[in-house]
């Protein structure tokens, strides 16, 4: 899926971003990925895409549809394997010149283990279009909200929703769409145990970089990574880090394609103190292959 075009513009509204359907703006971005309850495959860049096409649509109302297909590279059905194909739904109203708002959700079908089709939580995000610092580097502003549409979510953690905040800054340059993004999240949960035993996440501090760089009029490639600050209820600090990789082609106006790799995990090692944080991974890195349309 074409990013900002896909990164620059889309990441900045997610925020995800970057959400991908793996690349959660992101994103999706952060947002939708803040959480250690976040699951399925990164769709961050369907989302991306998606909202940048939409931007260029005057019409006021638009559907973006998204569906992605990932699997890791651990060999079929031996322990670890997970292959799943997520499907992404996202209307987004323009309601002025500098506000608009979306709504999206996700539901992912397990091919191996227990083969659940699982919802995600919904995102309710509005945002507002900043001033410009320069001619080319332009600020966002949005609020996000997740409704606990997640019926393993609720079960699990006992999660009852969440709200946020992000600030956007995007650069359109010659070479690139360059953006940096900041968001916080404050989720609320009826325990601050999950039922498996495991501390809940309360607050969650994002930081995202994104990248796009057109190879022609037709392919471009790009980046997103995501570094988190969480914290559970009794302010015990947990660090985190997803990244993606794409090579996005645009088939028509409405219509993109996308192949990549996505890697989240830890941002420390078993010791506390060396970096975990790894562009690609032969065990936990995931392969994926999506399209989005725009009705």
């Amino acid at each position: 899926a074409k990013a900002s075009r896909s990164k620059a513009k889309g990441v900045l509204i997610a925020q995800n971003s970057s959400v991908s359907l793996a690349q959660t703006e992101a994103s999706a971005s952060t947002e939708t990925t803040a959480d250690s309850t976040a699951s399925g495959i990164n769709m961050s860049k369907i989302p991306i895409a998606a909202i940048a096409n939409a931007e260029e649509k005057p019409k006021s109302f638009t559907l973006t549809l998204g569906a992605e297909r990932g699997s890791n590279l651990v060999a079929e059905d031996a322990d670890g394997d997970k292959t799943s194909t997520s499907f992404m739904i996202m209307p987004a109203l323009k309601l002025s010149e500098n506000v608009s708002s979306f709504v999206r959700t996700y539901i992912e079908n397990e091919e191996n283990g227990p083969r659940n089709t699982t919802v995600s939580d919904t995102q309710i995000n509005l945002t507002l279009s900043g001033s410009k610092l320069t001619e080319q580097i332009g600020t966002n502003y949005s609020l996000n909200g997740f409704a606990p549409t997640s019926e393993s979510n609720r079960k699990e953690t006992r999660f009852q929703g969440a709200g946020g905040v992000a600030v956007k800054f995007a650069g359109e340059f010659t070479f690139a769409n360059i953006s940096y993004s900041l968001s916080y999240r404050r989720n609320v949960h009826e325990f601050t145990i999950s039922a498996e035993g495991k501390a809940n996440i309360r607050d969650v501090v994002g930081q995202t970089i994104s990248a796009e760089i057109p190879l022609s009029q037709k392919f471009s490639i790009s980046s997103l990574g995501i570094y988190r600050n969480s914290w559970t209820y009794a302010n015990s600090l947990r660090q985190g880090f997803s990244y993606d990789l794409d090579l996005n082609y645009e088939a028509a106006k409405n219509l993109s394609f996308n192949v990549g790799t996505s890697n989240e995990g830890s941002a420390l090692k078993a010791n506390g103190k060396d970096s975990n944080v790894q562009f690609y991974d032969d065990k936990s890195s995931v392969i994926r292959a999506g399209v989005t349309y725009v009705l």
